[in-house]
């Protein structure tokens, strides 16, 4: 079997120009991709009802797995001892569309309080929030200027895109700005907002599951339940005490999440939130093998220009990296993927109906 090249963690419910995702991935030689977009696979009826006859030759060596990411609350005692509830991540592989009626349902009846989290007003005063501990903190930042706007909609992106002003982000990374959101301005949410031991830390209980129902709903559905990012949740900024204590958080709250949680099916040993630390590269790999853990990998792509296949350092996410893919992926072609998505639409709506 010649190596495979994957992207299997890509967002793009808000691209404009859904095929110019496929380009871009045949660009960076991608062979298999996923759209994991958040609590929908609409994407996939939006992406593959849009393709001419010209797209199909194009396209068609492309193989797919369906997938989606949903957010859930885990119950985490930091090193430092800080108990609190983390939205956090998972991501569901190899969903049934026989089985996705009744899984949509699930997302409608457990994220029914998500229209408000996604309202201006609930925004507004998620940044209202933020700029009072940004300026308590001591960063500088065109205060009243970072506002709301219909291309920036949510509290996290508007706080982090004035942080990291080319004005002042210098200055703020001198006061303990995390430098990462320099290139990945959307990290802010993860790294602070559900950061337990950060100052921005917001408790999003009252928005989303529990993970272990998420998982659950996951394998009703005969899916499979991966753990992303698993990094993701601490902002690696500061001195270095700071930063090791946010590493040691990391590994420690991977290790709790599979203790409380053994019915996951796998982990994504690659993504751009483990900032190429070959120490916890290998402590994820070791972990899959130990505990027999499919493996995946992508980039969290969200617009057009990010990568999609590429790691931290620009090396493929490969089947070299990952090894047992074949033994858990359930891959469509081009053709299968046009129908699925058709049948996709038809559940979607009856349940949007109901």
């Amino acid at each position: 079997m010649s190596k495979e090249i994957y992207g299997l963690h890509n967002h793009i419910a808000t691209l404009k120009n859904k095929k110019a995702f496929l380009d871009e991935a045949l660009e960076q030689k991608a062979t298999v991709l996923s759209i994991t977009d958040h609590r929908t696979l609409s994407s996939y009826y939006e992406l593959f009802n849009s393709l001419e006859k010209n797209d199909i030759d194009k396209y068609k060596k492309l193989k797919f797995i369906i997938g989606m990411e949903l957010t859930g609350m885990f119950p985490f005692t930091t090193i430092d001892g800080n108990r609190s509830n983390i939205a956090m991540d998972i991501l569901a592989y190899n969903l049934k569309i026989e089985n996705y009626a009744e899984f949509y349902h699930f997302i409608l009846n457990n994220y029914q309080k998500l229209a408000y989290l996604d309202s201006s007003q609930y925004q507004q005063e998620e940044l209202d929030f933020a700029k009072k501990v940004a300026k308590e903190i001591g960063y500088k930042v065109d205060y009243d200027n970072i506002k709301l706007t219909d291309d920036v909609p949510f509290a996290g992106y508007a706080i982090s895109y004035g942080l990291t002003d080319p004005k002042y982000v210098d200055y703020n990374i001198s006061k303990g700005l995390l430098e990462e959101l320099k290139t990945n301005p959307r990290a802010f949410r993860n790294r602070e907002m559900k950061n337990p031991d950060s100052q921005f830390f917001i408790d999003y209980s009252k928005f989303y599951p529990k993970v272990a129902n998420i998982i659950e709903a996951i394998h009703n559905n005969e899916g499979l339940a991966f753990f992303p990012h698993t990094a993701a949740y601490f902002a690696k900024s500061g001195n270095e005490e700071k930063v090791k204590k946010a590493w040691d958080n990391s590994f420690k709250l991977t290790s709790d999440f599979l203790r409380c949680n053994p019915s996951i099916n796998g982990l994504e040993i690659r993504h751009p939130s483990y900032l190429d630390n070959q120490t916890f590269y290998a402590y994820l790999q070791e972990t899959a093998k130990l505990k027999d853990l499919y493996v995946s990998g992508g980039t969290d792509y969200h617009k057009s220009g990010e990568k999609i296949t590429l790691d931290y350092n620009d090396n493929y996410i490969d089947s070299n990296v990952l090894t047992n893919v074949h033994d858990w992926a359930i891959m469509y072609n081009l053709d299968d993927m046009i129908d699925l998505s058709k049948e996709i639409d038809k559940i979607t709506k009856r349940s949007l109906t109901k």
